[in-house]
């Protein structure tokens, strides 16, 4: 497949290698994805950092992906445990051509011992100057795709997190929330195009009993105007509606239950608010083993401070893939890397 401009880079250690693959990827104009230790400045597990670059190139999160270890094999060999990911052991031009010319690899690994800056750069010169493999040898490399057993889509569901008229243009309403009405509504209808299925999880307080009024005041009561979900957003047919009473989507309520006799193993949090409702429903998911997406474009908080905090949290805390709108719905049409 032709390399597209999305790559996702990740290394278990700081080494120069893998710094200078990101600083030549980013001045070439691609969009890098910084994963393992180049995101989190310390030393990570050369496992998780191969499951992890494999998983956005096989799920659309990235269109290719670099690894580096000490060796380049541990990576390497992690990586290809992904579904539809070919990743090969790189450490000069001439290997990197081929392996994109002849393999049509996905998946750049190099050692973070033998190859150096300079190398780096010829290294990824020669990859990334090959668009397309020969077309001699299409047919071998479609039967590599034969080899692979077991082959699913992730069951998808899309959380709909309290975009009811008191949290959108009522009193905790703001214009933050209320500009993410049209895109929302945008989203979700891509979303039940491609197959998920949109849950609404709504707050529906009870006057004098809830302990979340004595915080906030009185908002979503049930049966009001205020606790109804906001025109544009209005459900559609095959729509589900889970009641709730607290911040999490998840406490005391039906969620659990109906995301199992619907098969759902990962979900797509939308809504308000951020770091409040959206970041206590992430809590419970990532309790409960689901796989979590959070597109970014697609929750909002009342301050931007608010939202970077919420992303933050969930990102580190839980694991949650934060996304663009974009890359989540390509995630309801890939493979399952996981299956």
């Amino acid at each position: 497949m032709p390399l597209g401009k999305r790559v996702a880079v990740g290394s278990d250690d700081l080494y120069l290698s893998a710094r200078v693959a990101k600083e030549f990827l980013e001045s070439n104009g691609f969009e890098v994805i910084a994963m393992g230790s180049l995101k989190t400045g310390k030393p990570e597990p050369w496992p998780e950092v191969g499951r992890e670059v494999g998983e956005a190139v096989s799920s659309g999160i990235a269109d290719w992906g670099v690894v580096v270890c000490y060796t380049g094999t541990g990576v390497s060999i992690a990586a290809n445990k992904v579904k539809g990911v070919r990743a090969a052991l790189c450490n000069d031009p001439e290997t990197a051509r081929g392996a994109r010319l002849w393999n049509d690899a996905n998946v750049l690994a190099m050692s973070g011992r033998l190859v150096t800056d300079i190398m780096a750069k010829e290294i990824l010169n020669s990859w990334i100057s090959v668009q397309e493999p020969e077309r001699g040898e299409i047919d071998n490399i479609a039967k590599l795709s034969l080899y692979e057993e077991g082959k699913r889509k992730a069951k998808v569901a899309v959380i709909v997190i309290d975009m009811l008229n008191d949290f959108v243009t009522g009193r905790l309403g703001s214009d933050r929330a209320a500009s993410l009405v049209p895109r929302l509504s945008i989203f979700l209808e891509k979303a039940r195009n491609a197959g998920a299925t949109v849950i609404y999880a709504t707050d529906s307080h009870i006057p004098g009993i809830d302990k979340e009024l004595k915080r906030w005041g009185e908002h979503a009561i049930r049966g009001t105007k205020g606790s109804e979900i906001v025109e544009g957003l209005k459900p559609k047919e095959g729509d589900i509606i889970v009641p709730k009473r607290r911040y999490s989507a998840f406490f005391m309520t039906d969620l659990d239950l109906i995301l199992r006799e619907i098969g759902a193993d990962t979900l797509i949090l939308t809504g308000v608010s951020t770091d409040i409702c959206v970041l206590h429903t992430a809590a419970d998911a990532f309790y409960r083993g689901y796989k979590i997406i959070v597109p970014e474009d697609m929750v909002e908080s009342i301050s931007e401070e608010g939202q970077k905090l919420g992303l933050k949290r969930m990102e580190e805390l839980y694991g949650a893939l934060v996304v663009s709108s974009e890359q989540a719905l390509r995630l309801i049409e890939a493979p399952d890397p996981r299956a």
